[in-house]
């Protein structure tokens, strides 16, 4: 489970929507079948982790998160850094 805010949208490619999440330890994109809101925070489950084209890519299967909190100080504060990029295990993809 990664409790974390949508930080950016890159937009659909390779069939998913992508979006750029993160905290101190470093950035990963998360592919999503739906398009969500950017700037709100979600917890994702059942995520299957891929190293592709240099960025470690999240990818939820099958689709299950639950929206926790719009974007605010108060629970940017409480929640920040859950998602710790550098512990991700992940899997390599060649191309």
């Amino acid at each position: 489970m990664i409790k974390t805010k949508l930080i950016k949208y890159f937009g659909f490619l390779e069939g998913k929507h992508q979006y750029l999440i993160g905290d101190k330890t470093g950035v990963a994109i998360l592919l999503l079948d739906e398009e969500l809101e950017v700037g709100f925070w979600y917890e994702f489950k059942n995520l299957k982790t891929i190293m592709m084209g240099g960025f470690i890519r999240l990818v939820l299967l099958p689709m299950e998160f639950e929206m926790i909190e719009p974007e605010d100080p108060v629970t940017d504060q409480k929640i920040n850094f859950v998602f710790n990029v550098s512990n991700v295990e992940y899997e390599q993809i060649f191309e």
